[in-house]
This record gives C-alpha cells, sequence and structure tokens, in this order.
C-alpha cells in the first residue's frame, strides 16, 4: 500500500470536506477521528497531527480511538480540569494523546494514573511518556510546538513513592525477626507472584537467579559492599544465611499469621549486623525493612 500524501506531507492540511485518502485508507479511519467533517480548522488539523503519527504504511497502529476527546473540548490555554492555565503538559497512551493541566490537577492526574497501572499489574508510568513544563499559560498546537525538555525522568520517582519512603527502583523487605543477643536479622527478600513497588511480580524461578546472582557476587568482590545504611554508606554487616524457602512457614518465636508467614519460593536473607549502633536501630524501630536495589530495563508486552 503506498503511503497518501496526507499523511506523510506535515506542512499540508485539506479543507473541509476533502480527505485526500484513498478510499481503501480512508475507511480505516476511526468515525470519531474523520477529520474531514470537523469544521473548526483548529481542531481538524489536530486531528490529523495525530492519524499522522498512527500511521505504520498499511493502517493506524495503535488505533486512535478517542484520542482527541480531550483536545476537541478543552482550550490550549486552560487546564483541562479547571479554568487556571495549563502549567505541565503530558504525552500518554504510547504517545498518542496529549493532556495538559494547573499544577494541582496535575499531580492529581498522575497520581491516579500510576495508581491504576499498578493495579493493572504494569510498572507505574505504562500510561505516561513524557512531561514538559508549559510557558506562557498556553499549549502549542502539537506537542512538539513545545521545546522544553522531558522532565518525566525527574518526576517519577516523587508520584511511585510508598508511604515507607521507599522508592520505585527498590524492592521493600520486611523483618520478619530479629535475634538480641546474635544481633541478627532476618528478612523476606522478595515473595513470588506479590506486586513490587514497580508493578511488577516475580516467579520462584526468577527470584532463584536473582539469588544466584546476589551469591556470585559476593564471592567474587573482593570486598563487596552489599549492606548499607539508606543505600549510601556501607555498614558493618555481613549475610550470614540467603536460601529459598523451600514451604511455607514461620520463624521461630514469631505470630502465626499471615502477615509473619514466609511463603513457599520466598527469597530469605539473614544479617549479622556488626555495629551495634546500627542494630539498635532495628530493635527501636528506627530501621523497620530492608530494601533491594538495582538497575534493569522495561520493556512494553507484546
Amino acid at each position: 500500500m503506498s503511503n497518501p500524501l496526507v499523511l506523510t506531507r506535515n506542512d499540508w492540511y485539506p479543507p473541509e470536506g476533502m480527505s485526500a485518502l484513498p478510499v481503501d485508507v480512508q475507511k480505516k479511519v476511526p468515525a470519531e477521528m474523520k477529520y474531514w467533517n470537523e469544521p473548526d480548522e483548529e481542531k481538524r488539523e489536530e486531528m490529523l497531527d495525530v492519524l499522522r503519527d498512527a500511521w505504520d504504511g498499511n493502517g493506524f497502529e495503535p488505533r486512535p480511538t478517542n484520542i482527541l476527546s480531550i483536545s476537541k473540548s478543552h482550550s490550549r490555554s486552560e487546564c483541562m480540569e479547571c479554568n487556571n492555565p495549563p502549567e505541565f503538559e503530558v504525552l500518554w497512551a504510547e504517545g498518542m494523546a496529549r493532556a495538559w493541566f494547573c499544577k494541582e490537577h496535575f499531580e492529581q492526574w498522575v497520581r491516579a494514573s500510576v495508581k491504576n497501572c499498578i493495579k493493572e499489574g504494569y510498572g507505574p508510568n505504562c500510561e505516561i511518556d513524557a512531561v514538559k513544563v508549559v510557558d506562557d499559560g498556553e499549549v502549542g498546537k502539537k506537542w512538539g510546538d513545545n521545546k522544553n525538555t522531558d522532565i518525566w525522568s525527574k518526576l517519577i520517582g516523587e508520584f511511585t513513592k510508598k508511604s515507607d519512603g521507599s522508592n520505585a527502583g527498590e524492592t521493600r523487605m520486611r523483618i520478619a525477626k530479629s535475634d538480641y543477643e546474635k544481633q541478627w536479622v532476618f528478612s523476606v527478600a522478595l515473595t513470588p507472584h506479590e506486586i513490587d513497588s514497580w508493578g511488577d511480580i516475580e516467579t520462584p524461578g526468577e527470584i532463584e537467579e536473582a539469588i544466584a546472582k546476589y551469591m556470585f557476587h559476593i564471592w567474587n568482590s573482593e570486598k563487596p559492599e552489599v549492606i548499607g545504611s539508606e543505600h549510601e554508606k556501607p555498614i558493618d554487616a555481613i549475610p550470614v544465611q540467603c536460601f529459598q524457602a523451600p514451604c511455607d512457614f514461620w520463624f521461630k518465636g514469631t505470630p502465626h499469621t499471615p502477615e509473619y508467614m514466609v511463603a513457599e519460593s520466598a527469597w530469605v536473607l539473614a544479617i549479622h549486623i556488626l555495629d551495634k549502633s546500627e542494630f539498635e536501630k532495628v530493635v527501636s524501630g528506627e530501621y523497620t525493612g530492608l530494601s533491594m536495589q538495582g538497575t534493569g530495563m522495561r520493556r512494553r508486552a507484546g
């Protein structure tokens, strides 16, 4: 299928009533995106721009359904939730949709988006692609009109922090038991099929692999800094037990409740905290848990 000129030439917009599309391509355009039927020139151009971005040479991918429900009913000089001027512009839905808000409604909208992503089992930024600051209280006709840099990577940490203060790049461990005489702390590092702060889950096989990599790192580093305080300074502490739970169990002396149960295939880690002042922080409750820190690459499934 040839590429229609109207979908490849970004400086030309046909007048109302003219699609300039071949009949077979015209039939693929969703009813709500038929720009040639839109009397408002500005909205008509916006609709065509979205279709141009979605055109893959054979069809529109992803299908741009309802993409411009926002643009068609909101002024570019007003927040989409109130009459205040927009301060932030958002690109979302795999780059197929835009939204703009004042600061208050931007924060509300983003938090709702992050919550929904995690609820659906994806990472917290599964819907939002980019965020830019809006200058002069008005967004441009197109995303590219805003020449400010994307700040989403800097903002996402603030919107994915949990109530315990851990970040989205961490997996929070719970302290299951502490032994005062030995200065040992027993923790569950990862539990299979439990959603973490990124909205991800780990299978028993993935946990097994993570344990192996962790132990390999310890044995192959001259001085491995595997335990630190607040991900910063290393502390005088060493892992003394590290294994994958063979079955559901409770540590001796802990309540037999779901909160304290160690699930089958969970990663169990016991740490000997040699620094007494650091161990006292566990006893006093200043340290309520541990967190795994690492890096990775997220890819959209499919």
